[in-house]
């Protein structure tokens, strides 16, 4: 999404790093009411860190002057792939 979408949506950059945040920590709650053993715990907790950190490159990428729409695609993939896999921990 570009800055210029993002304003016109009404969304600041602080207000989607606070949306992220509520995001890991629904995750995180999720986790601890189903009572994971820690191993499962642990690597809930590594894909939630790889797709937050996918989530800032994108970011990044997007607001350079000219994104790699390339990079940019395969960025989105494999953060839609690492929610796939987190989804497949609740269900």
């Amino acid at each position: 999404m570009s800055r210029r979408s993002r304003r016109a949506n009404g969304r600041s950059a602080c207000e989607t790093n606070g949306q992220k945040s509520v995001l890991l920590l629904t995750l995180f709650s999720r986790i601890q009411r189903k009572g994971m053993a820690p191993m499962d715990k642990a690597h809930v907790e590594e894909l939630a860190s790889q797709h937050a950190a996918l989530s800032a490159q994108i970011d990044e990428e997007e607001h350079r002057p000219l994104p790699d729409m390339l990079k940019l695609h395969e960025l989105k993939k494999e953060k839609l792939r690492l929610k796939d896999e987190l989804a497949g921990h609740f269900h």
